[in-house]
C-alpha cells in the first residue's frame, strides 16, 4: 500500500523479521547449505519474473532481502 500525507510518500510493507544481512552476520561459519539453496531458488524465480517483466532490479544486495517468518524472500 501507499499513501501520500504532507507532501511525503508512505510505502507500508507486511512485516519481515530479518534480512539476509542479519543471518549472514549471525553465522561466522556459514549458513546450512538447504537454507543458502532455498533462498537462492527464491530469488532467482523472483529475478526471472521481474526480467519477464522488463523490470531490472538494480540494487539486490543481502540487506534488502527480507525474509519473514515462513522463512520466504521479500
Amino acid at each position: 500500500e501507499s499513501f501520500r500525507r504532507k507532501e511525503k510518500l508512505h510505502l507500508v510493507f507486511e512485516f519481515a523479521e530479518k534480512t539476509v544481512l542479519e543471518v549472514l552476520e549471525k553465522t561466522p561459519h556459514g549458513i546450512n547449505p538447504e537454507i543458502i539453496r532455498n533462498y537462492l531458488f527464491q530469488l532467482l524465480k523472483s529475478i526471472r519474473y521481474l526480467h519477464n517483466m522488463d523490470i531490472i532490479h538494480r540494487d539486490i544486495k543481502p540487506e534488502n532481502l527480507l525474509i519473514n517468518s515462513e522463512e520466504q524472500l521479500k
